[in-house]
């Protein structure tokens, strides 16, 4: 089975409205290729109008503008170099606080490991730089099929005038976001899939299956699923879209899988989101008609023993799962829960419920002999909610005694949700307590500080762009950040 480079879309707010003068943003990115030139990164700045500084033009229109520095560098060697006025369309006064805008870009990918520096400000207000930084891998294998990253869409025509959003015809517009509020009620998106015809042979049929998965536990949500036959060619292009208007709040993926005619996955691609849909709650009739005769539930019967059981499902479980929870608990009703937690387990392995439960509850006694303070169980500590979500890290770096550093920890996962090389940093201010909070994660759906160097050393930043914070004698976190064992 040939293994593909699994390529997420990140969505990182790089402005704050807490800030004078800076414009607040969004940025994302994606991965393609051309056939005619090779990979390239394509860049999405998505800017907030009320965010800027609009001026009075004297035919009574307002404008506003930003600089914008793109530097795309390979170790110390700059590649690209990008810097230009963005100035946004002439609009009235009512007008000019009500929209946004994106700025697109495509930057040849040639070196395998890519830094893109980001600087944006204000025209006005050159002093309030903001400032941001992105390391992008580029794998691209000409051996093998290969997708491009799922790019979101807002909205799309068909045009017969190439531009700098067209893609197979179309006038593409990009979601650059990752959350879809409950007034969005369609998921939209676009996948290049190439080298099927090289490695396959041409015309050679195979699979393309899309559906929508459970970030948390990676169950697939039966009711948006699509089969699809293609024919292998240079290149193919998937754009579809999933109603999602049923689809009840939490964190999901969007997955793209490629099979052959033996069904054997020859490529996959996902990219995660977020949706909030308040009407779409869980009930309790989702589990009404649940039997616990004869089942291995039958035998939890002590009170307490259950609501720990069911409320430890937490960091495996849904948004709306833990709502329901919650409710359920303060019902105090045995059979109830009872019912769920049978639901539950059906639901994650409906051939081996008993044997999910049992392996998931050794990995909950760990975290309580590992991570249980005076007042939490380990399964609510930050450091237990990890571990039983995600597993155990592949390292773990303590730095408990550092010179001028608080005690913290960074783990280290490999892979981790299709992502790759991805860390979590805890810290204490009172290691006697073993009370470490999560302070910065580059995991998609997790706490994304890029200042957390700061709460380590107990900076106070007078400028708030930097985001390697210099800790003084015998400071390595930077280092074990990004050089682990």
């Amino acid at each position: 089975m040939k293994k593909l480079l699994l390529i997420l879309c990140p969505i990182l707010l790089i402005g704050s409205s807490g800030f004078a003068n800076k414009p607040r943003v969004n940025f994302s990115y994606n991965q393609f290729y051309s056939l005619a030139d090779g990979p390239y990164i394509e860049t999405y700045l998505q800017f907030d109008a009320s965010s800027l500084h609009f001026f009075a033009t004297t035919d009574g229109s307002f404008r506003a503008s930003v600089d914008v520095l793109m530097i795309m560098k390979n170790k110390d060697d700059i590649i690209d170099f990008r810097k230009y006025e963005l100035n946004i369309p002439l609009v009235d006064e009512s007008a000019k606080n009500q929209f946004s805008f994106i700025d697109q870009q495509r930057f040849a990918a040639q070196a395998d490991t890519l830094d893109l520096e980001i600087t944006i400000f204000n025209s006005s207000y050159p002093d309030e730089a903001i400032r941001h930084t992105e390391s992008i891998v580029v794998q691209f294998d000409k051996s093998a099929i290969q997708l491009s990253s799922i790019q979101l869409v807002e909205k799309f025509e068909r045009t017969n005038q190439p531009g700098p959003l067209t893609k197979s015809g179309f006038n593409i517009t990009p979601y650059v976001d990752n959350f879809y509020p409950s007034s969005i009620n369609q998921i939209t998106f676009y996948v290049e899939i190439y080298n099927a015809e090289k490695v396959l042979g041409r015309d050679e049929g195979y699979l393309v299956q899309s559906f929508i998965e459970v970030f948390e536990t990676g169950r697939t949500v039966s009711a948006l699923t699509r089969f699809k036959r293609e024919q292998a060619k240079p290149v193919s292009v998937l754009f579809n879209e999933f109603d999602i208007s049923q689809l009840p709040s939490g964190n999901y993926n969007l997955v793209i899988l490629l099979k052959d005619k033996n069904n054997e996955m020859i490529g996959s691609t996902r990219a995660f989101f977020q949706r909030s849909n308040p009407q779409m709650r869980l009930t309790e009739s989702e589990f009404a008609n649940i039997m616990i005769a004869n089942s291995f539930v039958e035998d939890i019967t002590n009170f307490d023993s259950l609501t720990y059981y069911v409320k430890a499902l937490g960091p495996i479980s849904t948004q709306s799962q833990r709502e329901l929870a919650f409710a359920l608990v303060a019902k105090k009703n045995k059979a109830i829960l009872q019912q769920y937690f049978l639901h539950f387990w059906l639901e994650h392995n409906p051939l081996q419920p008993r044997e999910a439960w049992r392996q998931y509850h050794i990995e909950l006694c760990k975290t309580d002999a590992a991570f249980k303070t005076p007042v939490k169980r380990g399964y609510e500590s930050d450091r237990g909610r990890v571990y039983l979500q995600y597993g155990p890290p592949n390292s773990m770096v303590p730095s408990y005694n550092e010179p001028s550093a608080i005690p913290y920890e960074i783990w280290h996962y490999y892979s981790i949700n299709g992502q790759r090389n991805k860390r979590f940093v805890f810290a204490t201010r009172d290691i006697v307590t073993n009370e470490f909070d999560l302070i910065h994660s580059e995991v998609v759906g997790e706490i994304q500080n890029p200042r957390w160097q700061s709460v380590l050393y107990n900076t106070v930043l007078w400028d708030v762009d930097p985001e390697v914070i210099e800790g003084g004698w015998g400071s390595r976190s930077w280092d074990y950040l990004k050089n682990p064992p």
